[in-house]
């Protein structure tokens, strides 16, 4: 043996060589000990890897049945680096291959984008769609490719939500190829449009017309749609019976890639939704004095008798137009915020859309509680029961009181009345006094703010009055809040006021609402059963 591995060029490794090796490599030239060396050490690569495999296949990880294992498998996605549960063996890869609950979590594990540009290549994309076959799933995607719709052109009969960001009209036009194609699961569409902002000037932008010269989605395309989240000018294209809940909006700063709804096609598109429930509306609907037909209000009036909660933020042109239209006998919840850039568009206010419409009917009907409430601008809740009918958010002015106060006196049968002002303004007081005297059913009166003491001459009786003519007549608790309290300690401590004069002004306080009720319960029998009063900074 000595000798055999003397006549080898490399005696220090041939002793660890079988015998028969030692022997095959005696005598060969440089080049082909080469070759044989690499060839036999693939043998004995693959042997080795055999031999582990039987060591690896008789642990007790390895006896659980494919199904268990398959149920465990099937829990483990949790970011990119569960994918290094393929590397740990060979069963292993191929339970996980064959578990399609782990690839639906996958899809659905992360925001996927796929524009290949940073971070998720399309085979990427196109191998987890693959692989969670044939399991429902829901896909959440940045931009929307041609290469995406056509990697999802086999998955459309098992996507049940679709969340996409978009920034193109055309990744929009691939989003609605694939609808019209037909997705029978889809219950969630929600599209975010962003489009890159141009380098026109305002004016050309708000008075920029495009459109989606592309066809409407068919009705029977999306039979269990219900929610959709969408750019206004796609809900013509999108509309379908099954929807319940729409909310609209638009970004008016980027108009030409984002084109306005025209009223024409948006109302007739919001008509087919006659199971709606819940609509929002946000910067969506055009100025109402631009041109976008012929058709008159009357036709264009949309009937949504299942509409249970309409919410609306836009310019007040906009606001009043769409109050217009809309007609819903089961409205619960309506909500109004007006956009502040917007204040001279409509110089009447809320007087032109707080007048008898079907929707402001039917939604005041029962109401008993309405809350003023003056921050920034002015917040009017109505309730009916507890639950909140009625929101609105905007700068009310002395002509909108009077609106309100008539809307209520209609519509309505107010037994409290909370109002909450931090500042004093000519057109609080006034505004004020109009609502007590539409609200006489009111038994509950809380005034907090500047207007508490004009509450006081308010509900004071007039000399002669007869009874009919009495502001409240049902009045049994009141609250007011004052705010003289810091102007009074202010005084004290700058020595103006001495002390014991802001203990006389309390007096004078409790004379001055005495003066007040009490000729109330003397003369008309309108008692107090609670009364509560303060002096805050």
């Amino acid at each position: 043996m000595g000798q055999i591995m003397d006549g080898l060029p490399f005696p220090e490794f041939a002793s660890a060589l079988p015998i028969t090796d030692r022997q095959s490599l005696s005598g060969l030239s440089d080049f082909e000990t080469r070759s044989w060396t690499v060839a036999r050490a693939d043998e004995y690569r693959k042997f080795a890897l055999a031999l582990l495999a039987i060591h690896n296949s008789i642990a007790a990880i390895h006896r659980f049945p494919n199904e268990i294992l398959s149920h465990i498998l099937a829990d483990c996605w949790k970011d990119r680096n569960s994918l290094r549960i393929a590397h740990v063996c060979r069963r292993w890869r191929g339970a996980l291959l064959a578990t399609p609950e782990f690839w639906v979590d996958a899809v659905e594990g992360e925001y996927l984008y796929a524009d290949g540009q940073y971070r998720d290549p399309p085979e990427y994309v196109a191998t987890i769609l693959n692989r969670s076959t044939p399991l429902p799933m829901r896909l959440d995607v940045v931009h929307f490719t041609r290469t995406l719709a056509e990697d999802l052109d086999s998955h459309l009969w098992r996507i049940t939500t679709l969340a996409i960001d978009v920034e193109t009209s055309d990744e929009v036009i691939w989003l609605l190829d694939i609808l019209r194609r037909g997705m029978p699961v889809l219950e969630r569409l929600i599209v975010q449009y962003e489009p890159k902002e141009c380098d026109c000037s305002l004016e050309d932008r708000v008075w920029h017309e495009t459109s989606l010269d592309v066809d409407p989605v068919p009705l029977i395309a999306l039979p269990r749609l219900r929610h959709a989240e969408l750019p206004a000018c796609l809900m013509e294209k999108v509309a379908v019976p099954s929807l319940r809940r729409v909310r609209l909006y638009r970004d008016r700063m980027s108009d030409h890639d984002n084109p306005e709804a025209n009223m024409d096609n948006f109302l007739p598109a919001l008509a087919r939704c006659e199971g709606l429930a819940s609509l929002e509306l946000v910067t969506a609907l055009p100025d109402p004095g631009r041109e976008y037909g012929t058709t008159s209000p009357e036709e264009l009036a949309v009937t949504l008798p299942a509409l249970q909660s309409f919410s609306i933020k836009d310019g007040l042109s906009q606001i009043s137009a769409i109050m217009t239209y809309l007609i819903s006998p089961s409205i619960a919840h309506v909500r109004v915020q007006s956009n502040h850039y917007h204040y001279d568009s409509l110089p009447c206010g809320l007087t032109k859309w707080l007048r008898p419409t079907s929707l402001m009917n039917t939604v005041l009907a029962g109401v008993d509680c309405v809350a003023v409430t003056f921050r920034d601008c002015t917040v009017l809740q109505c309730y009916a029961e507890g639950d909140e009918r009625l929101y609105i958010e905007y700068c009310i002015m002395g002509e909108d009181f009077e609106a309100l106060a008539d809307a209520l006196r209609t519509r309505a049968t107010v037994t409290e009345l909370r109002w909450t002002s931090t500042k004093s303004y000519a057109h609080e007081e006034h505004g004020l006094c109009l609502l007590l005297c539409a609200s006489q059913h009111i038994t509950s009166l809380v005034i907090r703010g500047a207007e508490a003491e004009a509450a006081l001459n308010v509900l004071r009786p007039a000399d002669g009055i007869a009874a009919q003519g009495l502001v409240c007549p049902c009045l049994k608790e009141l609250t007011l809040g004052f705010l003289d309290f810091w102007y009074w300690m202010s005084q004290v401590q700058d020595g103006t006021l001495p002390p014991d004069e802001a203990t006389r002004q309390l007096f004078m306080r409790c004379a001055q609402i005495q003066s007040a009720i009490g000729p109330r319960a003397s003369l008309f029998g309108s008692r107090l059963t609670y009364l509560e009063f303060d002096e805050k900074a």
